[in-house]
């Protein structure tokens, strides 16, 4: 009996103590993965910091699941909830819409917050050039048209992580959004819920929602929240085609967050084009509140067809293409067959943009990206647009040669055809390219003439007045 009773002992004491670790594995990855070990983490001394850096976003996707799904803070979630609403790091481009996140030095950072003067009326022109003063498209540019209607919009809030240039079209456009509703007059709060502040706009999926709900209860739910949509995710990020697969089953996990989002907290939805709305219809999405179309737009200071190199069939046609992503969609592989059988002597072929490791061309010219106030005068300098990307949305790098008066090749099958009209000649192949080049040049000077654009001005006034139908 004594053995029995010494052998339970020796078993029981062995179970506390694999119980002990399983604890501390526990409570060791939920400090892993909270706040405060963030916080010691960055007051950590430079250099430790460097080191971490190297695989922060592994342990983002490793130790952050944890958290996530086990913290206290998600507590009011379901699971099906949590699995949406999760993470997935930076490197996916869920980033926390309520903080800014840039480089450079502080001058630079207040520089694309887009923050407003201390000194002034309140208001800033976004791109760090106060109201009334020179701007860096030099003087040669004449003051262009503006509407000045506000349809009694006083105020709005964004939630989106500026990024200093160059970066993403969507990027660019909202910063030339915010500053056409600056010279306005409109407040615009970034990344902050303030009081008096009724109406606020979110990209997609990438806003924190947390505080938004917070405050959206807290009000009695009554603030607005006008969702900026585009994709699907299912396209942009899977590179799967609606019109082809969306009889199967799959879906993207993103695209189902966006309309739990738009479901539980839109008063509007806002496509940057029909082939974006429809291929989110196609998935069996359906946007809530007031729908409008409003394609992206440029800062027009900046993309403009004035003092463009006059067009001449005497020397080789420059045709150029730029992309800040190097992303399959956008079209690598057509540059690809270009460089091999595009004829050299009759064109000249540039590329501005991130180019997929490994690729190299014998024949085209690349330059990696380059700031929206370099670029614009090299798309003046060339000829022809080639937009080779598939499955996109409303493509910004387009939009900007167009305001700068190219007209354009372009990829059949996406939201092109709704921003080039009959500016340009769409393909299927990449057999069919150099054919439609010598057509543009044959009839340059037509599909120029046909090139339509929407304006900064324009985009402005159909975000307001879906800002004021919610406000209505």
């Amino acid at each position: 009996r004594d053995i029995r009773t010494t052998r339970m002992g020796a078993i029981i004491t062995k179970r506390r103590k694999r119980l002990l670790v399983l604890v501390g594995a526990i409570f060791g990855l939920y400090y892993y993965t909270s706040e405060n070990f963030e916080r010691r983490n960055a007051a950590a001394p430079v250099h430790q910091q460097h080191h971490r850096r190297r695989g922060e976003n592994h342990h983002q996707l490793r130790g952050g699941n944890f958290a996530h799904f086990f913290g206290r803070s998600n507590s009011n979630l379901s699971f099906r909830e949590k699995q949406l609403t999760h993470l997935l790091g930076v490197e996916n481009e869920w980033q926390p819409g309520f903080s800014f996140v840039g480089t450079g030095n502080a001058e630079e950072r207040g520089r694309f917050l887009n923050m407003s003067k201390d000194d002034g009326d309140g208001t800033y022109d976004g791109i760090g050039i106060g109201l009334g003063g020179e701007t860096n498209a030099g003087a040669h540019n004449p003051a262009h048209e503006n509407s000045d209607k506000t349809f009694g919009v006083k105020s709005i809030g964004v939630f989106h992580v500026f990024r200093k240039p160059p970066w993403g079209g969507g990027n660019q456009f909202l910063m030339a959004l915010v500053k056409e509703f600056r010279r306005r007059k409109i407040k615009v709060v970034e990344n902050a819920i303030v009081p008096g502040v009724k109406i606020y706009m979110a990209n997609a999926v990438t806003f924190k929602v947390d505080p938004f709900r917070e405050a959206f209860l807290k009000s009695g739910k009554k603030l607005k929240l006008v969702h900026r949509l585009d994709g699907p995710y299912y396209s942009a990020r899977y590179n799967k085609d609606p019109r082809k697969e969306a009889n199967l089953p799959y879906r993207a996990r993103e695209d189902d967050r966006v309309y739990w989002i738009n479901n539980e907290f839109a008063c509007a939805s806002i496509f940057q084009s029909k082939w974006s709305y429809d291929m989110n219809k196609m998935l069996g999405y359906d946007p809530k509140g007031y729908l409008q179309i409003v394609n992206n737009a440029v800062d027009d200071t900046i993309f403009h067809n004035r003092g463009r190199q006059p067009f001449s069939r005497l020397r080789k046609t420059k045709i150029m293409a730029s992309s800040w992503s190097s992303g399959e969609r956008k079209g690598f592989k057509t540059f690809k067959w270009l460089d091999d059988n595009l004829d050299f002597t009759k064109y000249e072929f540039f590329f501005s943009g991130n180019v997929p490791d490994g690729m190299v061309f014998k024949n085209i010219k690349t330059l990696p990206p380059v700031t929206s106030e370099k670029l614009a005068p090299m798309l003046r300098e060339h000829d022809i647009f080639l937009a080779a990307s598939y499955l996109e949305p409303c493509s910004n790098a387009l939009v900007e040669a167009l305001a700068s008066g190219m007209p354009t090749v372009y990829q059949s099958g996406s939201g092109h055809a709704e921003l080039v009209k009959a500016g340009g000649r769409s393909y299927r192949r990449p057999e069919e390219i150099p054919a439609m080049l010598d057509e543009v040049v044959l009839r340059f000077e037509e599909y120029q003439n046909n090139i339509r654009v929407t304006t900064v001005s324009e985009a402005a006034d159909g975000y307001l007045q879906v800002y004021a139908a919610c406000l209505s």
